[in-house]
């Protein structure tokens, strides 16, 4: 009997060697994607950050916050090496002083698809945090029309993506609350992309919008057919998506020859398994990115 299970080529998820171990690029997982190192890193400074100073040898370093909609990612870098990471509810003015009284930090930004409060803000002008915006200088060429409405975490992704693949056609697909879909050129143009509904959305909107119809758990049933109105529901837009973003791709793929695909976001590995096409799955583009940024900007 044939398998249920699509044909996908494995091999496209391993970016070459010596960006795989930086950049934490996976096959599958089904919770964020954190390298064990970090893991190692972040309980170690966390628990005694003399000892992580000691095992560190100290350089100067680039901050990068990631302030989405559901949680906050925080990650040091020395040059392209990510050395420290982090994911938090909230960022607190208190938990910001103690990175800087850690680690020689030289530059930091912070991107941030929510309102950063006031207290925050202080703090940013105290340590000398930058917050991205489209006054930004960028290391690519935006074409986009409106550059003052364009999501922040959409432009960095797309940094990230041309820092990784540069001088290749790609799209980042961003499963999140929103799932953008963001196209940079191979002559590093960011030339726009779209934007439809999220997992979470998707099933909120279906109980919101409709007399009778519940609010099922986001929770994937692996089959075609729904056989009641939960798994129905379910089976709508688990199978929805997955046919959008096959259906997305494949018109990038048409439009763009030899086109570069990376899967990222919160709810991405809800997909990766299920996608009939060749993909990389990367966490932490948004990272990457602001750390292009600051490169570019403040390099000697």
């Amino acid at each position: 009997m044939e398998s249920n299970h699509r044909h996908k080529d494995f091999q496209s998820f391993a970016l070459p060697t010596e960006l795989h171990h930086r950049f934490g690029v996976r096959k599958s997982r089904k919770k964020l994607n954190v390298p064990k190192f970090f893991s190692i890193f972040s309980n170690l400074f966390l628990r005694t950050p003399s000892v992580f100073l000691n095992c560190v040898k100290v350089f100067s370093m680039n901050l990068t916050i990631d302030r989405g909609n559901t949680f906050c990612k925080i990650i040091i870098f020395q040059n392209e090496i990510p050395l420290f990471q982090d994911i938090c509810k909230v960022l607190s003015p208190r938990y910001l002083q103690k990175l800087y009284k850690q680690f020689e930090i030289k530059a930091a930004m912070c991107s941030s698809v929510v309102t950063v409060p006031l207290s925050l803000k202080k703090s940013f002008k105290k340590y000398g945090v930058k917050e991205f915006n489209s006054k930004t200088l960028i290391p690519i060429k935006n074409l986009y029309t409106t550059p003052k409405t364009l999501g922040q975490d959409r432009l960095t992704n797309v940094i990230a993506a041309n820092f990784l693949f540069p001088k290749e056609n790609i799209l980042v697909i961003d499963a999140g609350t929103c799932i953008k879909y963001d196209f940079i050129d191979n002559k590093g143009r960011y030339k726009g992309g779209n934007i439809s509904p999220g997992l979470d959305m998707r099933f909120l909107s279906l109980n919101q919008l409709t007399n009778k119809l519940p609010l099922v758990e986001s929770k994937n049933p692996n089959q075609l057919i729904g056989t009641s109105t939960v798994s129905a529901l379910q089976t709508g837009v688990f199978n929805g998506i997955v046919a959008e973003m096959e259906g997305v791709a494949n018109r990038y793929s048409n439009e763009f020859p030899n086109l570069k695909i990376i899967l990222t976001g919160g709810n991405s590995f809800d997909f990766v398994s299920q996608l009939n096409l060749s993909i990389f799955a990367a966490a932490d583009l948004v990272n990457i990115g602001l750390n292009e940024i600051i490169k570019f900007n403040f390099s000697e």
